[in-house]
């Protein structure tokens, strides 16, 4: 998935989607890798198991909050790459948010490209990846989350609902920093 934002008068692109192929050795490969290789401007977050990826409105809606944080100056974290986690799921303890997106099992990755230069950086990112790792890219399941946030947020495996208050998370976090 390609998404186009405008933020602040910059233009970011946001790339996402799911890695088929990555063991467990081959994730914490990708994601060593992923950190050398990516350079200024852009940023490649790697997930454990690509469920963790939930609705497209809650990716990015926690992406416009970390514009914001990483353009004041005033994020929670250092990097991005926490912020975007941090927002993602709505809390302010960065080792509880790697921790959730760092578990999991399967062969099947989450990924979310950020580009401030366009989605070139990230395609290319990506398209090595799949050479090195010999993974492949594929959609994410657009069902596979709810079951997973639902039992983080304990509550009803409702779609709309869960996307409310993944959302309103996000929203609350931004507003007590």
């Amino acid at each position: 998935m390609n998404i186009s934002i405008r933020f602040d008068g910059k233009e970011y692109t946001l790339v996402y989607g799911c890695l088929e192929g990555l063991s467990d050795e081959g994730f914490q490969g990708a994601l060593k890798w992923s950190r050398e290789k990516t350079k200024e401007g852009s940023w490649l977050i790697l997930l454990r198991d690509c469920c963790k990826l939930p609705d497209r409105r809650v990716i990015v809606t926690s992406l416009l909050h970390t514009l914001r944080n990483f353009s004041s100056g005033r994020m929670i974290s250092r990097d991005l790459v926490h912020e975007f986690l941090l927002f993602l799921i709505g809390v302010r303890n960065i080792k509880d948010a790697v921790s959730f997106f760092g578990e999991g099992q399967g062969t099947r990755a989450g990924f979310v490209g950020i580009s401030s230069r366009g989605a070139e950086p990230i395609f290319g990112l990506l398209e090595e990846i799949r050479g090195v790792f010999k993974a492949v890219e594929e959609e994410p399941d657009e069902d596979c989350w709810i079951s997973l946030y639902s039992a983080f947020l304990n509550l009803p495996p409702d779609r709309e609902l869960l996307v409310r208050a993944l959302r309103a998370r996000a929203t609350l976090l931004a507003l007590t920093l």
